[in-house]
């Protein structure tokens, strides 16, 4: 069962996380005190609002003091169910799982004990899980979300088949994409998009996706988003990508790339992920946990790394941008052997310290191309032919 509540953060109460407070971390309790033991004033327009509740926005002690409150409800859980198999919370996302009296015992105990906590639930919000698909086995409010089955998502990351998962990330992600990419085809300025296109466009859109998610599950969504991204550049460009393009723009900068990192390459975030959170897990849990997609996983890291950089159940996982960039030194080794002589040395070059500057630089004042200034630069970069016959008429005379 998920559990959600109703503005929690603005609703706890002042009054438990300072006492709590006082009681568990009495070094900070004169500064929290100080923050929180006069209401605070909200001025709207010729009216006076006084904060009651709540811990204050853009607080960086806020998550800390709400989840003290939080903590009440999650030992008196733990006491009187300790048969429940999971109670677990990150903030005020909750997830319960075990037998149904264990779970409507806990609901309750939530409903009961949250509400004098300042926790309210919003059952609207709550989601009830039944993997044995039965509907009428919990005499619980109708306005809950009933899920039959084992697919379902938590904290923004489905879980399930295939199926689910790729329908999942599509609807989540895909059909918002092309909006998202038609706002940057209407600014007036490329290499402005092209930052958009980088930086909140691409490869961050699909992180947490492909370091929570099993790669073989989602693996047809990030080759769709994959080729959105490169179709998007190509647009800004005005130019097709040949291959070795497209390779060299999916490298890192520092290797002479573009940064446009490929999702399809996503196993070495997903074994940097499960590994490094494995030991806590399994201390979370209280128990050793598998992974049945993890072999996978490996196999498929290994097969686009280099020898010496092939990884076992029993390797030490580095963490991602390692093991990311063991799998572009491997791509840039491949790439350099399908090029021509005049290609590598361009590569080469644009690997070299502090060439690559010019493609995150910010456009503002002389660093500030206009959109044939930037195509060019691009085009030079990539080794893409400005003009139809792409060398110097007067070199070939002499020549």
């Amino acid at each position: 069962m998920k559990i959600d509540f109703i503005n929690a953060f603005n609703e706890v109460l002042c009054s438990v996380f300072l006492k709590e407070c006082h009681s568990k971390f009495p070094q900070i309790f004169k500064w929290v005190n100080f923050c929180y033991s006069q209401h605070s004033l909200l001025f709207f327009g010729n009216h006076t609002i006084t904060s009651q509740a709540g811990v204050q926005q853009g607080d960086p002690l806020g998550p800390f003091l709400f989840c003290l409150v939080l903590q009440i409800l999650v030992n008196k859980i733990n006491q009187e169910i300790p048969s429940l198999s999971l109670n677990s919370w990150y903030m005020d996302d909750g997830s319960l799982f075990g037998s149904v009296p264990d779970v409507l015992q806990a609901w309750d105990i939530i409903k009961e004990t949250g509400s004098e906590l300042g926790l309210f639930i919003n059952s609207q919000k709550c989601e009830l899980i039944l993997p044995g698909g039965h509907l009428d086995c919990f005499s619980i409010e109708s306005s809950i979300i009933r899920v039959t089955g084992c697919n379902m998502d938590i904290l923004g990351s489905p879980i399930g088949s295939k199926v689910h998962c790729e329908s999942w990330v599509s609807q989540k992600l895909l059909k918002k994409l092309p909006a998202l990419l038609d706002g940057l085809n209407r600014l007036d300025h490329l290499q402005s998009s092209f930052l958009l296109l980088l930086f909140c466009a691409s490869f961050c859109k699909m992180v947490w996706y492909i370091r929570t998610i099993p790669p073989e599950l989602i693996a047809d969504s990030c080759s769709q988003f994959d080729i959105s991204v490169i179709q998007e550049f190509e647009f800004l460009i005005g130019h097709g990508l040949p291959p070795h393009s497209i390779l060299q723009a999916q490298l890192g900068t520092n290797l002479g790339g573009l940064g446009l990192r490929s999702p399809t390459t996503l196993a070495a975030a997903y074994i940097s992920s499960f590994f490094s959170s494995k030991v806590l897990a399994e201390l979370f849990l209280g128990k050793e946990i598998s992974n049945s997609f993890i072999q996978a996983s490996l196999s498929s890291f290994n097969s686009l790394v280099d020898p010496n950089s092939l990884l076992s159940m029993d390797s030490p996982i580095a963490d991602q941008n390692l093991l990311s960039s063991a799998i572009d030194q491997q791509s840039l080794k491949s790439l350099m052997t399908d090029l021509n002589a005049l290609d590598k040395a361009r590569l080469l070059s644009c690997g070299m310290p502090h060439a690559n500057a010019w493609i995150r630089a910010l456009p503002f004042g002389s660093n500030k191309l206009s959109c044939l200034e930037w195509q060019i630069c691009m085009k030079r970069w990539l080794g893409i032919a400005i003009f139809e016959n792409d060398f110097c008429v007067q070199f070939a005379k002499n020549k």
